[in-house]
């Protein structure tokens, strides 16, 4: 008997200290909230146990997303609204776990309106300049850079490359009202063999198209890419439909392949309301003995002012004539009637002085192409040919993949399906004299970042009957932004058709797809980068519907 109450004893012991030793490990009872004034709040923990003091253990999150002022858990939210706030606790030296959320609700915001925003360029000698384009009354700001604060207007970086994070809080009179949140890409060779200048002009016309023209001067140009109001563009010349209003534009210029220099400027684009007298802009071009290079303007229309854009530097006046080196040789036309824009084109111009060439007839030469998808057959597009010339006029068709083509409209199979660049050259030959014309595909770059597939090509007259109308999206939702472990997609159509998604990064990867079943779909993205990314909607045939920017 007494051998039996020992045991008991000892049982009980036994559950006491392990009871005791489970206690050793702390765990998250419950998250009290301190509302504070104009949208903050501090969150205190209370455990069962004693954690760990280091505040590494400590993991807060907030969703919708709020700024962490402090390591104790306060916060400072964006607007009136409910948040869910969350701490992970976690002390792997002795094995402890814990999380808990709990819902913040805040409503005394003061109504202050500011929207908070920013672009960014490098230039030659790898400083990032940061622009404010913020919007509001009475604001000052607070940045935060690859892990340091400024607070000027504009502060410039020397930050590595690769991506970095930059977040900017904007306050009005003293008190916060937004803020935003930008990856940035910083590509600086730090060559300085590779330099350049870069520089652009824009022209807008009676139909509020406004004409992006790389003007940019230096040694190996080989590309560009453009952030005109927050999107990617690539080619030399871009053309972009804005309303009236002021926007930043960035041009990143690259030589041998290398980054070598950038330029920003804010454009201001007021629309006429009117149309102006239209006008179409030619010319042609000759050399002499003497190795002066006449640019004879043969554009239609009445009270024209033109502008000549040669290499760089700018002329006036209906003709010009111009010493230019051997080689290929950028000129660009700018026609104004009354003073408004109205037409523009670009050549390359070959100059081989001493060639014994001598004043020619009328030359013209115009390549023009438009290409977009077939809605029937995924992968499958159709090409507009739309250039004209004088004379006689031949064709060479490039279509991205080392093969070419001289037919007027050719049809083209990929051996491969990928992603292509189709240009046109055109040359007109005019009594004794022949000039030339290329364009490229301006869609190209957009379709890359949607990571659509071409198969084939078919190049067609313009009388030739156009695609359907794509379904229009009622619905499109991507949250949360930046994108957490998890992002949800929500898109619906008016007629409840299957929708796919492609998630594209910022070199225009495809980095996740998939389809979206009863207008939503909950995708892991744990395994991305920082850094931008394309949500693009597709219908079942391939056709992009819509596309919005996320950023992680």
């Amino acid at each position: 008997m007494k051998t039996t109450i020992t045991k008991k004893l000892l049982g009980l012991a036994l559950s006491v200290f392990s009871i005791v030793a489970m206690a050793q490990c702390p765990s998250i009872t419950n998250l009290n909230t301190t509302l504070g004034s104009n949208g903050t709040a501090t969150v205190v923990p209370a455990f069962i146990g004693t954690p760990s003091p280091s505040t590494s253990n400590f993991y807060w999150s907030t969703y919708p997303n709020a700024t962490q002022t402090s390591a104790n858990g306060t916060f400072q939210f964006p607007a009136n609204g409910t948040y869910s706030v969350c701490l992970n606790y976690s002390d792997s030296i002795n094995n402890c776990w814990s999380s808990l959320c709990t819902a913040v609700t805040i409503s005394n915001m003061a109504a202050i309106s500011c929207n908070a925003d920013f672009t960014s360029y490098t230039d030659s000698n790898c400083v990032t300049h940061f622009v404010n384009t913020s919007t509001g009354t009475n604001l000052t700001y607070n940045w935060l850079i690859n892990g340091v604060n400024y607070s000027s207007v504009n502060p410039t970086a020397s930050i590595p490359n690769g991506w970095t994070v930059a977040t900017l809080e904007v306050y009005s009179n003293g008190v916060f009202c937004d803020s935003i949140q930008h990856g940035v890409p910083v590509n600086c060779s730090g060559n300085p063999l590779n330099t350049c200048n870069a520089s652009f002009i824009t022209t807008t016309d009676s139909n509020c198209v406004t004409t992006f023209s790389n003007t940019s001067t230096g040694v190996n140009l080989t590309s560009c890419t453009w952030n005109i109001n927050g999107v990617l563009y690539g080619g030399n010349y871009v053309n972009v439909t804005l309303s009236n209003g002021s926007y930043p534009v960035i041009l990143y210029t690259y030589s041998a392949t290398n980054f070598c220099d950038s330029t920003f400027q804010n454009i201001t684009i007021s629309c006429p309301s009117g149309t102006t007298t239209p006008c179409n802009a030619s010319f042609y071009s000759y050399s002499d003995s003497s190795c002066v290079t006449h640019f004879v303007n043969t554009s239609s229309g009445s009270n024209l002012n033109s502008t000549w854009y040669i290499n760089g530097q700018v002329y006036y006046g209906t003709n010009v004539d111009v010493n230019l080196p051997n080689g290929t040789n950028q000129i660009i036309l700018h026609n104004y009637v009354n003073l408004q824009f109205c037409d523009s084109v670009v050549q390359y111009v070959n100059i081989s002085c001493n060639s014994g060439t001598t004043t020619p007839a009328s030359c013209q030469a115009n390549s023009n192409f438009y290409l977009f998808a077939d809605s029937s057959n995924t992968g499958n597009y159709f090409a507009y040919n739309l250039s004209s010339g004088t004379g006689n006029v031949s064709y060479l068709w490039s279509f991205g993949d080392g093969t070419s083509s001289t037919q007027q409209y050719p049809f083209h199979q990929y051996a491969t399906p990928g992603q292509y660049v189709i240009c046109l050259t055109i040359s007109a030959t005019s009594g004794t004299t022949t000039c030339s014309d290329i364009s490229c595909d301006s869609s190209s770059v957009q379709r890359m970042a949607a990571g659509f597939l071409m198969s084939q090509v078919n190049v067609v007259p313009q009388s030739v009957a156009g695609i359907k109308q794509a379904e229009l999206l009622t619905q499109l939702n991507a949250y949360p932004n930046p994108i957490a472990d998890e992002l949800t997609i929500e898109a619906t159509t008016k007629d409840n058709s299957k929708l796919n998604y492609l998630l594209v990064d910022a070199l225009g990867r495809v980095v996740l797809s998939g389809t979206i079943e009863n207008a939503k779909a909950t995708i892991n993205t744990s395994s991305l980068e920082k850094g931008f990314y394309s949500l693009s909607i597709t219908n079942e045939k391939g056709s992009s519907l819509k596309a919005i920017k996320l950023v992680k």
